[in-house]
């Protein structure tokens, strides 16, 4: 376990169970140094729970060398990387700063804002990655391959349900899509976040600190932009893009990057879609697989039938 500690010895003054977790349960511990300063730790711990949801979530181990090893080196703004513990029961606790006054990018006063700047913020970070090409360090990071993308599709399917029926263009477009996400999996990859939505995004005084690394994975970039401003206007995901193009390419991105855009949107509507089965069955799913054949559509020479 990776090991950074805080500068000072420290005694607990209290800590208290998050009411919102993520993944893993949380707590915030307020710890007193002898100097008489006091700090605030974010702990996330395993409590034996795994969420591996085909390939995509890690442990907590994976994430603190993430953290330690992928995350903390590039210098951006962060919560300030403290370590990671295996305690006596073999539970893995993760200690990161407790960022005060920080607010979920949605509940940001102007979100949209804050959503061009996370844009920046991961634009930069892939910029970053890029220049290191496949050199990752000490970290087995997850690597999107072909079998990952197609597991998504059929999962979608399985879970479908009564959707099959209902959609009956839905076979054709999942179809297509093997071809689709063959030509994602072609991208060159870089090192992503895999779930860079704006619940795992905290904002504070404008500055992003992104959290939650355990889908850490070797992928296509464009992935952590379609995930952020999933849902959002046009007109804003189009300044993300803008912000996020001008901080990873600054000469200049490729000529295909709206493709590799609505190449993305396809595998993170699978992505959703094929998650949980009481979330793909579900009536509100109706305008995600609406989204999803539109893309394909857009991707195609005719459109899905």
């Amino acid at each position: 376990m990776g090991r950074r500690g805080l500068s000072r010895p420290v005694r607990i003054v209290h800590r208290h169970t998050n009411e919102y977790a993520s993944t893993f349960p949380s707590e915030t511990i307020v710890c007193e140094c002898n100097d008489g300063s006091v700090e605030r730790i974010h702990a996330k711990f395993q409590a034996g729970r795994e969420h591996r949801d085909h390939g995509h979530r890690r442990d907590l181990a994976y994430e603190g060398a993430v953290y330690d090893e992928l995350v903390r080196p590039v210098g951006l703004s962060m919560p300030r990387w403290i370590g990671a513990h295996l305690d006596s029961t073999g539970d893995v606790w993760l200690f990161v700063e407790h960022v005060e006054g920080a607010v979920e990018l949605d509940e940001a006063p102007q979100p949209e804002a804050a959503l061009i700047a996370a844009s920046h913020w991961i634009g930069a970070f892939h910029a970053w990655h890029d220049r290191l090409g496949e050199s990752v360090g000490p970290v087995a990071l997850t690597r999107y391959d072909a079998p990952y993308y197609s597991g998504w599709i059929r999962r979608t399917l399985r879970f479908a349900g009564p959707w099959n029926e209902r959609l009956p263009w839905l076979e054709d477009v999942s179809h297509r899509s093997e071809l689709l996400l063959r030509e994602l999996h072609a991208v060159t990859p870089t090192v992503i976040h895999g779930e860079f939505t704006p619940s795992n995004v905290l904002i504070v005084d404008g500055r992003v600190h992104p959290i939650d690394w355990e889908s850490a994975a070797f992928a296509p970039g464009e992935i952590d932009v379609v995930c952020l401003t999933d849902k959002w206007p046009l007109d804003v995901s189009h300044a993300c893009i803008a912000a996020y193009t001008a901080a990873r390419w600054p000469e200049g991105p490729p000529g295909d990057l709206a493709r590799r855009f609505d190449l993305a949107r396809v595998y993170w509507d699978f992505r959703w879609l094929g998650d949980r089965p009481e979330w793909t069955g579900s009536e509100k799913v109706g305008p995600r697989f609406e989204h999803l054949r539109a893309a394909v559509a857009r991707l195609s020479d005719a459109p899905p039938s």
